[in-house]
């Protein structure tokens, strides 16, 4: 049976955003682990409790590593153990990368955020209303155009030519993205440019594809060039899933219900050969997967960045991306959920307001890997983290609380 995307989780939507708002009392920060050890053996005891196939996590204090490990198995119920090296998919943490080569090539002068589509895609045929859209609103999903979010509902035929017509038609990514903007730029928006957000895979994708214009390099190419290379992520890769024919023994994701808060019992694993595949065009809205101990590089530059002390963009330019720029209403952002509530939006963040400043954090799914990633610099802490189920956000939730004693629901 074809199966394809679900959604993929946007920042903060379902962990950190959405439970800051039900009227949290921020608890203090209690003593977290000091060592990979302590982390293992609590990893250990959340993949039992939640049943989940393999969890990995990080703890991060400033500029240390304090504690990094992987616990489980690739395959629910398998015999290969994970280790620091196995790679878990990413899913729209992936969007907070995307939004900081953004933020580079701003400080590089390549662009600015205040840019329409109509400067920066001058090449690319649209409508007359996208042409005043800013990068701004387009990083805030405030464009309007097609949220290729959850497809039922969603046009079938436009989901047609996502899923499948593009990719046929234009093997090279950057003329996917290319066509895909095409597409999505000569449609009339769902809604006024600016005046609310729903959240969009093709918005992220768009913003992608702004990328390589300004520089004529492929994005896949800018990320290891901006990215991964200066902070030294050399298990990180862009497209596809870990495992692959060629490299069986990466972790596989076990697809289920993204939003359930229920132990599974049982967890069925990818084939090699599944169909389901995140399209190459969608690489910068959620097409990365690394390392645990990738993971925690870029968490790690994350805290130090918004200290001033990062390597990769200016204080100011960490800030601008963790800024509250708009507040939206969760409905409104996300299809066919029926939550009360606002999220606090940054450039690829959520901003979960705590008792001492303010946390960062990032979530993503396709269904079948759940990651997510918190940055807390008042406590100078972070912690990154996956599984390898789609049903991870609670046992991440949980490792995170061990970790660091930060609450988040």
């Amino acid at each position: 049976m074809k199966r394809s995307i679900i959604f993929i989780i946007v920042v903060g939507s379902v962990i950190g955003v959405m439970a800051s708002c039900r009227n949290l009392v921020p608890r203090e920060i209690k003593p977290y682990l000091s060592d990979s050890n302590a982390l293992e053996q609590e990893l250990e005891k959340i993949k039992t409790k939640w049943n989940q196939p393999a969890i990995a996590g990080a703890l991060i204090e400033g500029e240390e590593i304090l504690a990094v490990s992987a616990v489980g198995t690739t395959l629910f119920e398998g015999q290969h153990n994970v280790d620091l090296d196995s790679r878990f998919h990413i899913g729209s943490v992936t969007k907070s990368m995307t939004a900081l080569l953004l933020a580079i090539l701003a400080e590089e002068g390549k662009l600015n955020f205040e840019q329409t589509l109509g400067e920066l895609l001058s090449d690319i045929p649209m409508l007359p209303v996208y042409q005043r859209v800013t990068l701004h609103n387009l990083l805030l999903n405030r464009a309007g155009v097609i949220p290729f979010q959850q497809i039922a509902f969603e046009d079938p035929d436009v989901i047609q030519q996502l899923q499948e017509e593009f990719p046929l038609r234009f093997p090279d990514p950057h003329e996917q993205r290319r066509g895909v903007a095409k597409l999505a730029l000569n449609r009339a928006p769902l809604f006024p440019p600016g005046e609310k957000a729903l959240y969009s895979n093709v918005g992220w994708a768009i913003a992608g594809l702004i990328a390589e214009e300004v520089t004529g390099q492929p994005y896949e190419e800018l990320l290891n060039e901006k990215i991964f290379s200066p902070l030294a992520m050399h298990n990180t890769k862009v497209g596809g899933w870990p495992a692959s024919e060629s490299d069986p023994d990466q972790p596989r994701g076990h697809l289920v219900d993204l939003l359930s808060k229920q132990k599974s019992t049982k967890l069925d694993p990818q084939p090699l050969d599944d169909e389901y595949v995140l399209k190459p065009w969608m690489n910068p809205a959620g097409g990365v997967h690394c390392s645990i101990k990738d993971f925690a590089l870029y968490a790690r530059e994350t805290l130090l960045g918004l200290q001033g002390r990062g390597k990769l963009l200016s204080e100011n330019g960490y800030e601008k991306l963790h800024s509250i720029h708009l507040k939206v209403e969760i409905r409104e952002m996300y299809q066919g959920i029926d939550q009360k509530g606002t999220v606090n939006l940054g450039y690829g963040w959520g901003l979960v307001p705590l008792k001492e400043g303010s946390a960062s954090v990032a979530e993503g799914s396709a269904g079948t890997f759940f990651a997510g990633i918190m940055i807390y610099p008042k406590k100078n802490i972070a912690f990154a983290g996956f599984t390898n189920a789609g049903n991870g956000m609670m046992p991440l939730l949980e490792s995170l609380y061990k970790a660091t004693g930060v609450r988040l629901y």
